[in-house]
């Protein structure tokens, strides 16, 4: 089973994966929203495998590649996104994952607390007019 949602004030796209889900399942669905809401390019994402059990091979992502590959990204822009993963070794994809989906930089961490913790720190660091409470 796949969740999703997002806040749109606090620019936050979560993706839950629960049980056996097929990676094609997920590609699908991750470009359909991307390409019904362009603006989440920017947003964070949150992509939680905690309760996960299915099996994304890289080529699976495709169509989410294609969908980033016809995004334009300005130089250096960056928008991180967090997997959520008791995997201590899932970082090795995390960078794969850098390189096929350009604009996104891939951080692994064991809770959505975590994640959550992270992005705050993050806001903070942000121009003035960006982010939660600007």
């Amino acid at each position: 089973m796949i969740d999703h949602s997002f806040d749109d004030q606090g620019r936050v796209l979560m993706v839950s994966l629960r049980g056996m889900v097929r990676g094609r399942d997920f590609s699908k669905l991750t470009s359909a929203l991307y390409r019904a809401h362009p603006d989440m390019f920017e947003y964070y994402t949150i992509v939680d495998l905690t309760g996960y059990e299915g099996d994304i091979s890289y080529s699976d992502l495709d169509s989410l590649q294609r969908s980033y590959a016809e995004r334009p990204q300005p130089a250096g822009a960056v928008r991180p996104s967090w997997i959520v993963t008791p995997d201590a070794n899932f970082h090795f994809w995390a960078t794969a994952l850098d390189a096929q989906l350009p604009g996104r930089i891939h951080h692994v961490v064991p809770s959505l607390e975590d994640a959550f913790t992270q992005i705050a720190e993050l806001r903070k660091m942000e121009p003035m007019g960006e982010g939660e409470g600007t």
